[in-house]
């Protein structure tokens, strides 16, 4: 039989050693229940689309990085991970968001965009510097949403089964002194 001292020791370790444990539940978790998330600045000189006058070279092709590999194998298969389904945003320089198809064209065959002659890109609100932002799959992604809806409850129940752990030995401890 444990004294008293034994079990409050015990219930403080237990209780550590399964928030330790649920951080590592929660951390893999999130890596297959979140898409991914790439930012890549772009100087539009630097990859042929402007030239140092400002004009625009409509039919340079950039290829995002990630961008083929987010959309290949499994990725393929799931509407969500497939070229079409995947979010593409862009801002130039000085913050303004561009417009898809006004500013700038996603070719979801080829896996490539393009920039527009417009006056986002090339006026006064336009700069050299582009920031693009993708999401895609990563690996080991969970497409169907009703499996990440399980997986995402998981960290919860956890956290239950800690305390119901930590209040039995708070529990038996008041039973054992009398106050319970």
């Amino acid at each position: 039989m444990l004294s008293n001292s034994q079990k409050i020791i015990l219930a403080f370790i237990t209780v550590i050693i399964g928030l330790v444990f649920l951080t590592q539940v929660v951390t893999i978790d999130d890596t297959v229940t979140t898409k991914g998330v790439d930012t890549i600045s772009l100087d539009l000189v630097t990859i042929g689309v402007k030239n140092a006058t400002g004009i625009i070279n409509t039919s340079v092709k950039y290829y995002p990085t990630n961008y083929l590999a987010a959309t290949s194998g499994w990725r393929s298969y799931d509407s969500g991970c497939q070229p079409a389904g995947l979010a593409f945003t862009a801002v130039n320089g000085t913050g303004v968001a561009l417009t898809n198809t006004a500013d700038w064209t996603k070719n979801t065959a080829g896996g490539y965009i393009t920039f527009n002659n417009s006056y986002k890109i090339n006026g006064t609100l336009g700069s050299n510097t582009t920031t693009l932002t993708l999401e895609y799959c990563r690996d080991g992604y969970i497409v169907e949403s009703w499996q990440r809806s399980m997986l995402n409850m998981l960290p919860g129940f956890f956290a239950l089964a800690i305390l119901f752990v930590g209040v039995g030995f708070f529990y038996s401890i008041a039973k054992d002194i009398g106050i319970i």
